[in-house]
């Protein structure tokens, strides 16, 4: 007899194979069996007595879970021409024509369901083996081969699950996750139609205190980033303005928090409580606050009366409306207010936003705070962070222009506080 775990062994002790379990019974006792530490998928198997060898027997097809499946599924559509709009507005993860074909035959499988039009599997069909044994190639049957590419994209979004006879003749099928409770399922059912991804986190996990990376053969460790971050570590205010309110406290505690797991020459701007506007990754900590300032700045313009008050055209979904307001206060504001456009996204045509209202609408956003994970080794930073309504600055210190830094701050009347602590990890 084969060995089995503990864990598995209490697991077993809890079904009776000789009794045959309501639909009810069956999902409590999934639930009461799942001892992983994670959250596990439940699966249903069908024994259905075909020999799939006859074409008659293939069975084949796709259904909507009404709640979902508890995981995210990424889209990709290869489309052209109004379909290719009509993918983008519908919210897929990735859409395209020959482009995205091209990126397929050089190995790119970054989605997990593959959506065309019939006009493009003529194209698309020479793939097929590469995505057939993947599981990815499009079908009529599935529904992954439609002129309704929206409804196939919102439908795949919602929870759909397709299903295909194995050589045994069973159907293998995942249908959610072990981890919800009827309260949370209860919840999620009124929010979004219930696609929420719940994920359980172990609450005895204790991280190992050196981290280790490997890179092409080469490991790499570092001490794990404990840092506590509190009221202490904004103690040492360098700047001749050393008030700092209690609000501006929390902003800054925000900002640490928000950069210690990001760590990636980052910057955070930070407002009433509120991340918005956030860089990392670029080459230089000037290029950084560029970037999380220009964010900070739009984040302040969307509160402008002209965008609060816009008359979205009816049927335009969240994140169109999202990426309208982007461009309306950007200076491409062109692409949504042009003659031949505006009427797709609102009912009235706006007044332009003009450059020198924005101006005059960023002068009152005031008393933000900068957070850095690294020092800033000159004063441009302060620059550009005075230009987004910085009051607060916190950041390690420790550059042999500290000084100029300084400076720039006493020369806002900015509050400086150097943290000694270093978030800067790999």
């Amino acid at each position: 007899m084969a060995k089995v775990s503990k864990r598995y062994a209490e697991a077993a002790k809890l079904v009776d194979r000789s009794k045959t379990y309501s639909i009810e019974e069956a999902v409590k006792l999934a639930k009461e069996t799942s001892k992983t530490k994670f959250d596990a998928s439940v699966e249903v198997s069908f024994r259905l007595n075909v020999d799939p060898r006859h074409a008659d027997q293939q069975i084949r097809g796709a259904m909507v879970l009404p709640n979902g499946t508890g995981k995210t599924q990424r889209v990709c559509v290869v489309a052209q021409g109004e379909k290719e709009k009509e993918a983008q507005a519908a919210g897929a993860d990735f859409v395209g024509g020959a482009d995205i074909i091209e990126k397929i035959s050089k190995g790119w499988f970054d989605f997990d369901v593959l959506v065309a039009t019939p006009d493009m599997m003529g194209q698309l069909g020479r793939l097929g083996r590469v995505l057939g044994p993947k599981g990815l190639m499009p079908n009529p049957k599935t529904g992954t081969v439609t002129m309704d590419v929206a409804k196939a994209i919102d439908e795949i979004k919602k929870g759909k699950v397709t299903y295909r006879v194995d050589k045994e003749g069973n159907i293998n099928l995942a249908i959610g996750k072990t981890s919800f409770t009827e309260e949370a399922l209860e919840i999620l059912r009124q929010k979004k139609k219930g696609n929420y991804n719940v994920v359980q986190i172990d609450p005895d996990y204790v991280p190992e205190e050196i981290e280790h990376k490997q890179v092409f053969g080469i490991t790499f460790q570092q001490g794990r980033n404990n840092c506590v971050i509190n009221e202490e570590m904004f103690k040492d205010v360098v700047s001749k303005n050393k008030d700092i309110p209690e609000h501006a406290l929390h902003d800054l505690i925000l900002s640490m928090i928000t950069l210690k797991y990001t760590q990636s020459n980052s910057v955070c701007y930070v407002k009433n409580g509120q991340a918005i506007g956030i860089g990392a990754g670029q080459q230089s900590r000037i290029h950084c606050t560029r970037l999380a300032g220009n964010k900070a700045d739009v984040w302040f313009l969307r509160q402008h009366p002209k965008v609060l008050g816009l008359q979205f055209a009816d049927g335009l979904k969240r994140a169109e409306k999202d990426n309208t307001i982007d461009a309306y206060v950007s200076d491409d504001y062109e692409d949504v207010l042009g003659e031949d456009v505006w009427q797709n996204y609102f009912k009235v045509k706006p007044e332009v936003f003009t450059r020198e209202e924005k101006k005059e609408w960023l002068k009152k956003n005031t008393d933000v705070v900068l957070g850095s994970d690294a020092f800033f080794p000159f004063g441009d930073n302060i620059e550009r962070a005075h230009k987004s309504g910085v009051k607060y600055v916190g950041e390690p210190g420790g550059s042999i222009r500290d000084d100029h830094v300084i400076d720039t701050c006493d020369k806002y009347d900015m509050v400086l506080a150097f943290t000694h602590q270093r978030l800067f990890h790999h």
